[in-house]
């Protein structure tokens, strides 16, 4: 119970407003705070600190012949990080490509490491020809005005999707310098380009709760299809390679499957009671599988031939990324509290806490021997492998 009256911590700016201030002079207590629990740096084998939040990776897929790592940052810059310069202190050369207007909230390699695009929070897209282990500014596109929150490549690098806010998704193509535009029923929160038989689809989620899709060819796109999901916003999106399906999460919980041959609904789920933060099919899974892990702590395993779930891993963290292992056949993820997790049929393999706060972005390393590492960032400005 309370035992203060709500005018001793809390004030108005003017009699009319509605909004109430926490007084200046208030001081909240937390007495258990993040800051103040001790770091696991149980399997860390390499760690850096860059002094500002780091909110975004990309691998370059051809690491670690070309053994790049790109970071994007709130402090307006993106580096990358060359693991192969790395001398007996672990210590790594960078290059800095910035700073620019904003912060950098996505970047991501086209699959054939020929380019690096960078995603803006003041609407510029930011396109780099990689060669010889050096970047070279190619071009700028000017995208939705109000930021940028994603980015998504065709299999073929012929052409990157992008979007965030405003009612429009965009298609950039390296061969002719053109974009195309989508125009979504609403702010596009997630995208994913996807290819099935030399046929390639675009696919948005929406703020609304609706699932757009468009065929691209040759620098242009087709009609909009739309299918009504639910009245919640569409919060994590993935196609699968082979398989005409997509996996769609939402803000309320609910967990749709949706197939793009006929743009239906083929099933539908809401075992997460809080929002489903993403979803990722199963790559080298012997049968069709996907993940999805949410804010309320749950990772769920889902058999997509059958559509019933494998299993379910309750874990006490509010989750925000997760990443399939292929070679392992599992899952790792992170939560707001720093921690890191394995986990494997419904249970925790590993977990360690090597961030003081929210981790924001994964990504695999591929090793020698069919092994990996995991690599992550947080707002703590702390990259971790």
């Amino acid at each position: 119970m309370w035992d203060a009256n709500l005018e001793d911590f809390a004030e108005k700016d003017s009699v009319h407003d509605d909004v109430l201030y926490i007084k200046s002079d208030c001081v909240v207590e937390d007495e258990d705070s993040l800051q103040d629990k001790p770091l696991d740096m149980t399997y860390v084998c390499w760690n850096k600190d860059f002094n500002a939040e780091l909110v975004s990776l990309a691998v370059h897929p051809s690491f670690p012949a070309v053994a790049h790592v790109a970071v994007g940052s709130c402090d307006d810059t993106c580096k990358i990080v060359n693991f192969a310069t790395q001398d007996e202190s672990n210590d790594t050369m960078e290059t800095v490509l910035g700073p620019f207007e904003e912060t950098v909230s996505c970047c991501s390699y086209s699959p054939d490491g020929s380019y690096l695009t960078l995603g803006l929070m003041d609407g510029n897209f930011q396109v780099y020809a990689c060669f010889s282990g050096k970047y070279e500014h190619t071009i700028t596109v000017n995208g939705p005005p109000d930021g940028i929150e994603w980015i998504s490549w065709s299999h073929d690098s012929s052409a990157v999707m992008f979007g965030g806010s405003g009612h429009t998704a965009f298609i950039w193509s390296p061969q002719t310098h053109t974009t195309a535009c989508i125009t979504t029923t609403d702010t596009s929160g997630c995208g994913k380009f996807c290819m099935y038989n030399s046929n390639s689809f675009a696919v948005v989620g929406c703020n609304d709760g609706h699932l757009n899709a468009v065929r691209y060819a040759n620098g242009s796109v087709g009609s909009l299809t739309d299918v009504a999901l639910s009245s919640e916003m569409v919060t994590s999106i993935d196609c699968h390679d082979n398989v005409q399906l997509a996996i769609v999460g939402m803000y309320d919980g609910g967990l749709f499957f949706v197939e793009l041959s006929k743009f239906q609904v083929v099933a539908s789920f809401s075992d997460h009671s809080d929002t489903v933060e993403s979803v990722q099919f199963c790559k080298g899974a012997s049968s069709t599988m996907a993940m999805s892990c949410g804010s309320d702590g749950t990772v769920i395993m889902w058999d997509c031939e059958r559509m019933i779930k494998l299993s379910v891993a309750s874990l006490s963290d509010n989750l925000t990324r997760m990443v399939w292992v292929p070679s392992k056949l599992m899952v790792a993820v992170g939560g707001v509290n720093g921690d890191l997790y394995t986990v494997k049929n419904g249970s925790v393999v590993k977990q360690n806490r090597p961030h003081k706060s929210t981790v924001l972005d994964l990504a695999l390393l591929p090793c020698d021997d069919n092994e990996v590492a995991l690599i992550s960032v947080s707002e703590d400005g702390a990259m971790v492998m």
